[in-house]
Protein backbone atom coordinates (compact mmCIF):
# COMPACT_ATOMS: atom_id res chain seq x y z
CA UNK A 1 0.00 0.00 0.00
CA UNK A 2 1.36 3.14 -0.82
CA UNK A 3 2.19 5.54 1.46
CA UNK A 4 1.14 9.49 2.46
CA UNK A 5 2.31 11.47 5.64
CA UNK A 6 0.11 14.20 6.44
CA UNK A 7 0.62 16.28 9.62
CA UNK A 8 1.29 13.66 11.96
CA UNK A 9 -0.22 10.68 10.57
CA UNK A 10 0.45 8.65 7.88
CA UNK A 11 -1.85 7.23 5.50
CA UNK A 12 -1.43 3.76 3.73
CA UNK A 13 0.98 2.47 6.86
CA UNK A 14 -0.57 -0.34 9.48
CA UNK A 15 -4.23 -0.27 9.52
CA UNK A 16 -6.41 2.06 8.30
CA UNK A 17 -6.98 5.43 9.53
CA UNK A 18 -10.66 6.08 11.23
CA UNK A 19 -12.35 8.56 10.28
CA UNK A 20 -15.40 10.70 11.37
CA UNK A 21 -17.30 13.25 10.12
CA UNK A 22 -18.57 16.65 12.10
CA UNK A 23 -22.16 17.86 10.30
CA UNK A 24 -22.97 20.85 12.64
CA UNK A 25 -24.82 23.57 10.69
CA UNK A 26 -23.32 26.64 12.21
CA UNK A 27 -20.30 27.45 14.15
CA UNK A 28 -21.86 26.53 17.52
CA UNK A 29 -22.93 22.85 16.30
CA UNK A 30 -19.63 22.18 15.44
CA UNK A 31 -18.01 23.58 18.42
CA UNK A 32 -19.92 20.81 20.43
CA UNK A 33 -19.08 18.24 17.53
CA UNK A 34 -15.69 18.46 18.33
CA UNK A 35 -16.07 18.12 21.64
CA UNK A 36 -18.02 14.65 21.75
CA UNK A 37 -14.92 13.64 19.57
CA UNK A 38 -12.20 13.75 22.04
CA UNK A 39 -10.60 11.08 23.62
CA UNK A 40 -12.42 8.66 20.90
CA UNK A 41 -9.62 6.78 18.84
CA UNK A 42 -9.62 8.55 15.70
CA UNK A 43 -6.88 9.68 13.11
CA UNK A 44 -8.67 12.32 10.85
CA UNK A 45 -11.88 14.35 11.83
CA UNK A 46 -13.80 15.48 8.01
CA UNK A 47 -15.58 18.51 8.42
CA UNK A 48 -18.92 18.17 5.95
CA UNK A 49 -19.51 21.55 4.99
CA UNK A 50 -22.77 20.54 3.22
CA UNK A 51 -24.34 20.07 6.33
CA UNK A 52 -24.23 24.19 6.96
CA UNK A 53 -27.36 26.55 7.24
CA UNK A 54 -27.11 28.76 4.58
CA UNK A 55 -26.19 31.58 6.19
CA UNK A 56 -23.19 30.04 6.81
CA UNK A 57 -22.41 28.21 3.41
CA UNK A 58 -20.64 30.35 0.91
CA UNK A 59 -20.16 33.27 3.20
CA UNK A 60 -16.46 33.27 4.05
CA UNK A 61 -16.72 35.29 7.22
CA UNK A 62 -19.28 32.93 8.63
CA UNK A 63 -17.14 30.03 7.60
CA UNK A 64 -13.92 31.60 9.27
CA UNK A 65 -16.08 31.38 12.42
CA UNK A 66 -16.99 28.03 12.02
CA UNK A 67 -13.56 27.02 11.43
CA UNK A 68 -12.49 28.97 14.63
CA UNK A 69 -14.75 27.03 16.10
CA UNK A 70 -13.50 23.72 15.40
CA UNK A 71 -10.25 24.73 15.96
CA UNK A 72 -10.78 26.19 19.31
CA UNK A 73 -12.49 23.09 20.33
CA UNK A 74 -9.57 20.83 18.68
CA UNK A 75 -7.36 22.96 21.07
CA UNK A 76 -9.58 22.95 23.86
CA UNK A 77 -9.19 18.91 23.93
CA UNK A 78 -5.98 18.57 22.87
CA UNK A 79 -6.35 16.96 19.56
CA UNK A 80 -4.30 16.80 16.64
CA UNK A 81 -5.84 15.20 14.22
CA UNK A 82 -5.40 16.57 10.45
CA UNK A 83 -8.65 18.19 9.14
CA UNK A 84 -10.38 17.21 5.89
CA UNK A 85 -13.12 19.58 4.65
CA UNK A 86 -15.52 18.19 2.28
CA UNK A 87 -18.07 19.73 0.91
CA UNK A 88 -20.61 16.75 -0.77
CA UNK A 89 -22.72 17.42 -3.31
CA UNK A 90 -26.46 16.37 -3.72
CA UNK A 91 -25.68 13.94 -6.69
CA UNK A 92 -23.07 12.11 -4.59
CA UNK A 93 -25.23 12.18 -1.08
CA UNK A 94 -24.60 15.33 -0.20
CA UNK A 95 -26.80 17.69 1.90
CA UNK A 96 -27.08 20.78 -0.70
CA UNK A 97 -27.51 21.58 -4.25
CA UNK A 98 -23.75 23.11 -5.01
CA UNK A 99 -22.97 25.02 -8.49
CA UNK A 100 -19.90 24.53 -9.78
CA UNK A 101 -19.01 28.60 -8.90
CA UNK A 102 -20.30 27.72 -5.35
CA UNK A 103 -18.11 24.44 -5.04
CA UNK A 104 -15.21 26.44 -6.44
CA UNK A 105 -15.27 29.80 -4.25
CA UNK A 106 -15.69 27.71 -0.86
CA UNK A 107 -12.86 24.86 -1.82
CA UNK A 108 -10.75 28.15 -2.79
CA UNK A 109 -11.73 29.20 0.88
CA UNK A 110 -10.67 26.01 2.68
CA UNK A 111 -6.89 25.71 0.50
CA UNK A 112 -5.97 29.28 2.03
CA UNK A 113 -6.56 27.63 5.47
CA UNK A 114 -3.75 26.86 6.65
CA UNK A 115 -5.47 24.63 9.90
CA UNK A 116 -7.53 22.64 6.88
CA UNK A 117 -4.82 19.41 5.73
CA UNK A 118 -7.16 18.07 3.12
CA UNK A 119 -9.92 18.32 0.49
CA UNK A 120 -12.23 16.17 -0.76
CA UNK A 121 -12.53 16.58 -4.37
CA UNK A 122 -15.79 15.10 -6.63
CA UNK A 123 -14.09 13.24 -9.73
CA UNK A 124 -17.34 14.69 -11.51
CA UNK A 125 -17.63 17.88 -10.47
CA UNK A 126 -16.76 20.06 -13.54
CA UNK A 127 -13.79 19.30 -15.21
CA UNK A 128 -12.18 22.71 -15.13
CA UNK A 129 -13.31 23.91 -12.02
CA UNK A 130 -11.45 20.47 -10.48
CA UNK A 131 -8.27 21.11 -12.65
CA UNK A 132 -7.74 24.85 -11.05
CA UNK A 133 -8.20 23.41 -7.65
CA UNK A 134 -6.28 20.71 -8.02
CA UNK A 135 -3.55 23.31 -8.70
CA UNK A 136 -4.03 25.41 -6.69
CA UNK A 137 -3.85 22.95 -3.73
CA UNK A 138 -0.62 21.94 -4.90
CA UNK A 139 0.31 25.24 -4.63
CA UNK A 140 -1.01 25.51 -1.40
CA UNK A 141 0.46 22.43 0.17
CA UNK A 142 -2.80 20.97 0.57
CA UNK A 143 -3.54 17.25 0.03
CA UNK A 144 -6.36 16.14 -2.08
CA UNK A 145 -8.77 13.66 -2.04
CA UNK A 146 -10.51 12.46 -5.06
CA UNK A 147 -13.98 10.77 -4.43
CA UNK A 148 -17.19 9.40 -6.29
CA UNK A 149 -19.66 8.14 -4.44
CA UNK A 150 -22.64 5.96 -6.08
CA UNK A 151 -25.66 6.13 -3.75
CA UNK A 152 -27.65 3.45 -6.01
CA UNK A 153 -25.53 0.87 -7.64
CA UNK A 154 -22.20 -0.70 -7.44
CA UNK A 155 -20.78 -0.47 -11.31
CA UNK A 156 -18.42 -3.06 -12.67
CA UNK A 157 -15.06 -3.66 -11.73
CA UNK A 158 -13.35 -2.06 -14.82
CA UNK A 159 -15.68 0.99 -14.27
CA UNK A 160 -14.49 1.26 -10.80
CA UNK A 161 -10.87 0.36 -11.52
CA UNK A 162 -11.18 3.31 -14.23
CA UNK A 163 -12.58 6.04 -11.60
CA UNK A 164 -9.34 5.37 -9.54
CA UNK A 165 -6.78 5.33 -12.31
CA UNK A 166 -8.75 8.91 -13.49
CA UNK A 167 -8.19 9.92 -10.31
CA UNK A 168 -4.66 8.90 -10.10
CA UNK A 169 -3.97 11.34 -13.59
CA UNK A 170 -5.89 14.33 -12.37
CA UNK A 171 -2.97 14.38 -10.05
CA UNK A 172 -4.98 13.35 -6.88
CA UNK A 173 -3.16 12.44 -3.57
CA UNK A 174 -5.55 9.89 -2.53
CA UNK A 175 -8.12 8.04 -4.85
CA UNK A 176 -11.71 7.42 -2.96
CA UNK A 177 -14.87 5.60 -4.33
CA UNK A 178 -18.33 4.16 -2.05
CA UNK A 179 -21.06 2.42 -3.82
CA UNK A 180 -24.18 1.00 -2.75
CA UNK A 181 -23.96 -2.74 -2.58
CA UNK A 182 -27.18 -4.57 -3.75
CA UNK A 183 -25.63 -8.32 -3.04
CA UNK A 184 -22.73 -9.74 -1.81
CA UNK A 185 -21.44 -10.44 -5.16
CA UNK A 186 -21.69 -6.15 -5.37
CA UNK A 187 -19.40 -6.44 -2.06
CA UNK A 188 -16.92 -8.80 -3.58
CA UNK A 189 -16.61 -6.45 -6.46
CA UNK A 190 -15.38 -3.59 -3.82
CA UNK A 191 -12.89 -5.33 -2.41
CA UNK A 192 -11.36 -7.06 -5.59
CA UNK A 193 -11.03 -3.43 -7.48
CA UNK A 194 -9.42 -2.33 -4.30
CA UNK A 195 -6.54 -5.53 -4.72
CA UNK A 196 -6.07 -4.21 -8.21
CA UNK A 197 -5.76 -0.92 -7.42
CA UNK A 198 -2.32 -0.87 -6.02
CA UNK A 199 -0.77 -0.08 -9.02
CA UNK A 200 -1.66 3.13 -8.26
CA UNK A 201 0.87 4.50 -6.24
CA UNK A 202 -0.80 6.35 -4.49
CA UNK A 203 -2.97 5.89 -0.97
CA UNK A 204 -6.82 4.09 -2.21
CA UNK A 205 -9.80 4.42 0.11
CA UNK A 206 -13.05 1.97 -1.14
CA UNK A 207 -16.41 0.95 0.81
CA UNK A 208 -19.41 -0.23 0.26
CA UNK A 209 -21.79 0.89 1.99
CA UNK A 210 -25.09 -0.69 4.13
CA UNK A 211 -25.19 -3.23 6.28
CA UNK A 212 -24.21 -5.45 3.44
CA UNK A 213 -20.89 -3.63 2.52
CA UNK A 214 -19.90 -3.74 6.49
CA UNK A 215 -17.22 -6.03 5.89
CA UNK A 216 -15.50 -3.17 3.77
CA UNK A 217 -15.27 -0.51 6.47
CA UNK A 218 -13.21 -3.37 8.60
CA UNK A 219 -11.09 -5.07 6.32
CA UNK A 220 -9.03 -2.45 4.37
CA UNK A 221 -5.62 -3.63 5.92
CA UNK A 222 -5.89 -6.77 4.10
CA UNK A 223 -7.26 -5.71 0.83
CA UNK A 224 -5.67 -2.23 0.71
CA UNK A 225 -7.93 0.68 1.59
CA UNK A 226 -6.01 3.20 3.51
CA UNK A 227 -8.85 5.09 5.53
CA UNK A 228 -12.17 3.79 6.83
CA UNK A 229 -15.18 5.85 8.34
CA UNK A 230 -16.77 5.31 11.46
CA UNK A 231 -19.49 7.10 13.62
CA UNK A 232 -19.71 9.18 17.23
CA UNK A 233 -23.13 9.13 17.71
CA UNK A 234 -25.02 9.35 14.50
CA UNK A 235 -23.66 8.47 10.79
CA UNK A 236 -23.00 10.58 8.11
CA UNK A 237 -23.39 7.62 5.50
CA UNK A 238 -25.38 3.95 5.70
CA UNK A 239 -23.19 1.01 7.19
CA UNK A 240 -21.10 3.42 9.71
CA UNK A 241 -19.83 1.84 12.75
CA UNK A 242 -18.76 3.17 16.06
CA UNK A 243 -15.29 4.53 16.67
CA UNK A 244 -14.49 2.10 19.64
CA UNK A 245 -15.94 -0.77 17.90
CA UNK A 246 -14.36 -0.11 14.39
CA UNK A 247 -10.94 0.35 16.39
CA UNK A 248 -11.44 -2.77 18.29
CA UNK A 249 -11.88 -4.59 14.78
CA UNK A 250 -8.90 -2.86 13.19
CA UNK A 251 -6.33 -3.65 15.69
CA UNK A 252 -7.21 -7.49 15.82
CA UNK A 253 -7.28 -7.84 11.80
CA UNK A 254 -3.88 -6.12 12.11
CA UNK A 255 -2.29 -8.01 15.09
CA UNK A 256 -3.26 -11.76 13.07
CA UNK A 257 -2.43 -10.01 9.28
CA UNK A 258 0.58 -8.84 10.49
Amino acid sequence: MSKLMIKNVEIGAGRPKICVSITGKNAKELYENVGKLAGKPIDLIEWRADYLNDRAFGVNIELDNCLVSIVKAMQENEMEQPLLFTIRTKKEGGEREVTPEEYELVNEWAIAKEDIALIDLELFMKESVVDRLLKKAKEGNTAVIMSNHDFCDTPDEDTLLNRLLSMKKKGADIAKIACMPKSRKDLIKILSVTMRAEKLDIPVVTMAMSSVGVLSRMAGEIFGSAITFGCVGGASAPGQVPVEDLQTILELVHRYHA
